[in-house]
């Protein structure tokens, strides 16, 4: 079967021995904040950071939808843990890469 990563930061969680790629986008995180009831990016990363079953949900459909492969984690078996190691590396796959543009940007300005 073909690995359905093919963009960096993208995270692969398997499901009934199944990849399901998931993908943090601009869309995703307007998605999260408007499905989880919050105001803005702050207030989404605390509320994932000790989230509810019903945000993991959230936060599945929404990052596997972006990733291409949506899934209904209401019906998926799949562990807990697992799942909740594949949103964290969405999230920190994002933010490091956003580090890396910034320090591009400040070498191509010179500063």
């Amino acid at each position: 079967m073909e690995n359905p990563i093919n963009r960096p930061g993208d995270v692969a969680l398997i499901v009934d021995e199944k990849p399901v790629n998931l993908r943090l986008t601009l869309g995703a995180l307007a998605e999260l904040e408007q499905r989880l009831n919050v105001p803005n990016i702050a207030s989404l990363a605390t509320r994932i950071a000790s989230p509810a079953a019903a945000d993991i949900l959230v936060m599945l459909q929404v990052l596997s939808k972006a990733g291409g492969t949506p899934l209904d984690p209401s019906t998926a078996p799949v562990n807990i843990s697992e799942m909740m190691q594949a949103i964290a590396s969405v999230f920190k796959k994002a933010l490091a890469a956003q580090n890396e543009d910034e320090k591009k940007n400040i070498e191509l300005s010179g500063g």
